[in-house]
């Protein structure tokens, strides 16, 4: 969502597609909780993000991409059931691992 972002680094956002089928693409969101992983790879590295917030936010609400100073963070936003508003989380960064084949096979 942003120019030259980096896995681990700042305020990391993505934005998908909320589908009726609950399991695809950023559809978990809906269902998601405080304390709750994330998990994302670069295909080198498996970062792990703590759930710390989940909200329902305007789709004016841009400020949600913003870093926030001295904090490493994930943000995962997609529309609500309606498409009128978005379902926003956010994660602080837990945890950097070498992503290996186990770490990849039993994640993803």
């Amino acid at each position: 969502m942003k120019p030259d972002q980096q896995m681990g680094q700042g305020n990391y956002a993505l934005a998908g597609h909320h589908m009726n089928d609950p399991k695809l693409l950023f559809s978990p969101i809906v269902r998601s909780k405080p304390g709750e992983r994330i998990y994302l790879t670069d295909g080198k590295k498996l970062y792990t993000y703590k759930i710390t917030d989940k909200q329902i936010i305007s789709k004016y609400a841009v400020e949600w991409i913003d870093d926030v100073a001295n904090q490493k963070l994930i943000t995962l936003i997609t529309c609500d059931d309606q498409g009128v508003d978005r379902y926003a989380i956010r994660g602080s960064l837990v945890k950097v691992q070498k992503l290996t084949a186990g770490l990849s096979k039993k994640y993803f």
